[in-house]
């Protein structure tokens, strides 16, 4: 025998090798994925997962949004290019079956426009290699702000980003809540309004509902306007400041003669014609 080990003995099989090989050239150049000579294809959804997990590349906050006071983002490309690269690779494909959303008015631009906010949770479907019933559900939420119609679309891309990350457990340094401490520059909530200050603020808008029931220049508010000694908003506080309990009943006897000339107008209309 030349070989030098003893007659019987088997050799250990070689560990697998890992080799690093770029990711194909339509793909961003930084995706690059780890490969292991002699490894078998998954075989479900979640050895799948796993190896998509395993070879996905960090990505950061490299993009930057001037507006808004500034700040670094991730945009969706940067984890749909590594991500489509490497499912596609280990047999994994996502789809969304569900959705959910609602919209909110968010006040307006500096120009007018509506801006309307979309929030949503959409639901996924993971698959993988073995076959249709090789399943797992993923829920995730999402919301856009937009002008026009692209609320949903923000909405949704925002949640596909959003499954992806805390999946593949993407992370940046600046995600950990610990790395930086905002308390101190957090300021308390206003108190809440007191008894006195609704009371006021109640009396306040006794004032208001005259005028808008009467108009501008009508009587009952006119003499709000006299007794108050003006008809400004500071006018009608600083009156009501001096004795709420006499503004009070002021109020309450215009608002009464109110009613009593609006209910004579619709007997007048109601009343038949000769």
């Amino acid at each position: 025998m030349s070989s030098s080990e003893p007659e019987g003995t088997e050799q250990a099989p070689e560990a697998p090798k890992r080799r690093r090989s770029s990711a194909p050239t339509a793909q961003p150049d930084s995706v690059t994925v780890t490969e292991i000579q002699g490894e078998a294809p998954a075989t479900n959804v979640v050895e799948a997962w796993r190896r998509v997990q395993r070879d996905m590349p960090s990505v950061g906050k490299d993009n930057r949004m001037s507006e808004g006071g500034g700040y670094n983002f991730r945009s969706i490309e940067q984890f749909t290019g590594h991500a489509s690269v490497l499912m596609a690779r280990h047999g994994v494909v996502v789809f969304p079956i569900g959705m959910e959303i609602e919209y909110v008015d968010f006040g307006t631009t500096k120009n007018g426009a509506k801006i309307v906010e979309a929030r949503g949770k959409w639901d996924w479907l993971i698959c993988g290699p073995g076959g249709p019933e090789d399943r797992i559900m993923a829920t995730s939420f999402g919301q856009g702000r937009d002008t026009s119609d692209k609320g949903a679309n923000k909405a949704a891309t925002a949640a596909f980003k959003y499954l992806l990350m805390p999946a593949l457990m993407i992370s940046d340094r600046k995600d950990d809540p610990d790395h930086e401490r905002i308390e101190d520059d957090v300021q308390a909530p206003p108190p809440p309004p007191t008894e006195e200050e609704l009371r006021l603020k109640r009396i306040e808008d006794k004032a208001l509902s005259v005028r808008q029931r009467n108009g501008a220049e009508g009587p009952y508010t006119v003499n709000v306007r006299t007794e108050a000694g003006g008809g400004t908003r500071a006018d009608i506080q600083k009156w009501i400041a001096a004795d709420p309990d006499a503004a009070e009943y002021f109020l309450d006897v215009q608002i009464e003669m109110l009613d009593a000339a609006d209910l004579a107008d619709q007997r007048e209309a109601e009343a038949p014609s000769d």
